[in-house]
């Protein structure tokens, strides 16, 4: 094809896209129409060519064909109609084929059209631009919108997934994501698509607390187990040693042995248990201090309520139960008998108890004989509540004389309270001391009222035998005239007595109801009181010394 012929097929294709009026379409935007090649430009090119590719001699030539320019000629070709039907991208790459099949054929005399051709693209890739700049911003808007809805969307199943994996503060950030795009896609999206937003948000909430939960119970089992066997090794040693020689059963005593067989093997300090943590660590107190005086383990655990102490508040260590302590106990010596381990296992309980309470009464021994009947050789010891002890008036009575002194207080009334109980040997066991205490109170002229009462009885006149409350007493007392002494029969601080307890409330309460100004000054608890130890370690060599009774038999 000759530059002639290539010439007027391009100009005429030139000409009739660029002249055209209607608009073009660009990245579906009508907004501008591509200008056209006038007539004179036309003219311009071919002179433009001629002059281009006449002779140095001046001699008017033909153009000359260009045998290999063929290629070059088609995708030149294929760039102005492009061009005309604003295909800037398609335009573009039949430009750079046309320039490379030129060089292959070492063609240069159709450059000019290339280059104006060039020109022509970049004027209608900037009014292109230009068009986009200006397009309307709705259409902008909205596309935004929609990118905005797709992009939260895709966030929302990102947070699932990272819920499903359990990781909360992944889902949580995700989540809160797609909320803010929801909000960027407009109103109407944000309300739609709002709902779900928090619904997710609440659920991974509640699915975050449930693994805190469950992990805080499996940490707390997790710790009461490892307490339990830590106990058990402490037991195990305490009982067998050290050691486990295979020949325990027949191994001789020494002289140091044979001066200890009175001792037991372990010693279980036992009270009724509380919620409160300050319950189980004054008990935990009572009992290192024993065990230092008598030389012998003692490991305390209540009966009841200490288990839902948190295991933070207690130092990490959980509250042991008496009677899954024991059957942890029974289950070890069982393995024992079975490996072939043959010795005398001794054992005292000592109730933290005040009077003649079931616990004491009935279910300590029950669960000690259970295991009396499937253990050999294994023998036990409970001692009687503290109200069996002679010294236990003494010791009230020391810290009432105690709180009279320290405070200066002139003949003060005392009233002397306990739980409550719908047992009448219970109750009795209150009255009895509150009548001790006014004996010795009288004689020495400290007070000449002493008033038992309770914190709290069951209701009928079954049980009035309770009577009267603390919250009828203490502003009764005396007539209402003077200070009050509050003897506190309760051993620990829990739920009742101790800071911020039952106690505190009733006392608070009663005085302003009643409209009576009196001051009360409350005594120590009794596992709070000097001379405890003492009266624990008598309760203990009494039972030391039943333990060697029934061996006598």
């Amino acid at each position: 094809m000759s530059v002639r012929a290539v010439l007027f097929l391009l100009v005429p294709v030139l000409s009739s896209g660029f002249l055209s009026s209607s608009p073009k379409t660009l990245g579906g935007v009508k907004s501008f129409q591509v200008s056209s090649l006038a007539a004179n430009t036309c003219s311009m090119l071919r002179a433009r060519f001629r002059s281009a590719i006449r002779p140095s001699l001046g001699l008017r030539m033909e153009l000359s064909d260009s045998a290999d320019a063929s290629s070059g000629d088609a995708a030149l070709a294929s760039a102005a109609t492009a061009l005309a039907e604003a295909n800037l991208e398609e335009c573009s790459e039949f430009l750079a084929t046309a320039r490379l099949e030129y060089e292959k054929a070492g063609v240069e005399d159709r450059d000019p059209l290339i280059s104006e051709i060039e020109n022509r693209l970049s004027e209608a890739q900037s009014r292109k631009t230009k068009a986009l700049k200006d397009a309307d911003p709705s259409q902008a808007m909205q596309q935004r919108m929609r990118l905005a809805k797709q992009e939260g969307d895709e966030l929302m199943t990102q947070a699932a997934t990272a819920l499903g994996a359990k990781d909360f503060v992944g889902a949580r950030e995700l989540a809160e994501q797609a909320q803010q795009s929801f909000r960027a896609a407009g109103m109407v999206v944000y309300r739609e698509r709002g709902v779900m937003v928090e619904n997710l948000l609440s659920y991974i909430a509640v699915e975050e607390e449930r693994e805190i939960t469950t992990r805080k119970r499996k940490d707390r089992e997790d710790k009461q187990q490892a307490e339990a066997n830590k106990l058990m090794k402490r037991v195990e040693t305490a009982v067998w040693g050290p050691d486990e020689p295979d020949n325990i059963a027949t191994a001789p005593q020494t002289v140091e042995e044979d001066s200890n067989a009175k001792k037991p093997d372990l010693c279980i300090l036992v009270d009724n248990g509380s919620s409160r943590a300050g319950s189980t660590l004054q008990l935990r107190q009572i009992a290192t201090s024993l065990s230092q005086r008598i030389g012998v383990e003692v490991v305390p655990a209540s009966m009841m309520h200490a288990n839902r102490a948190e295991v933070d508040d207690l130092g990490g260590v959980p509250a042991q139960l008496f009677e899954p302590l024991m059957q942890d106990y029974k289950n070890k010596l069982k393995a024992k008998r079975l490996a072939g381990h043959e010795k005398d296992v001794r054992v005292v309980v000592l109730p933290l108890f005040l009077g003649p309470v079931k616990s004491v009464m009935t279910t300590i021994p029950s669960i000690m004989q259970g295991i009396s009947k499937d253990i050999s050789r294994f023998r036990w010891e409970a001692s009687k509540p503290l109200s069996e002890h002679p010294n236990l008036v003494d010791m009230i009575e020391e810290e009432i004389l105690r709180v009279v002194e320290k405070n200066a207080l002139q003949e003060p009334c005392v009233v002397v309270v306990d739980h409550g109980s719908p047992n009448r040997d219970v109750t009795a066991v209150r009255d009895r001391i509150a009548a001790d205490i006014k004996d010795r109170l009288v004689s020495k002229s400290v007070s000449s009222t002493v008033q038992p009462a309770s914190m709290e009885r069951k209701p009928g006149d079954e049980f009035s035998f309770a009577d009267p409350l603390l919250e009828t007493a203490l502003p009764e007392v005396g007539d209402g005239n003077g200070d009050v002494v509050l003897s506190q029969l309760f051993l620990l601080p829990g739920t009742h007595a101790g800071a911020g307890g039952d106690i505190d409330e009733i006392c608070e309460n009663a005085l302003d109801t009643a409209g009576v100004d009196r001051a009360v000054y409350k005594t120590a608890l009794l596992g709070e009181m000097q001379g405890l130890i003492d009266l624990l370690q008598q309760q203990y060599e009494g039972a030391v010394e039943g333990l060697c009774s029934k061996a006598e038999k």
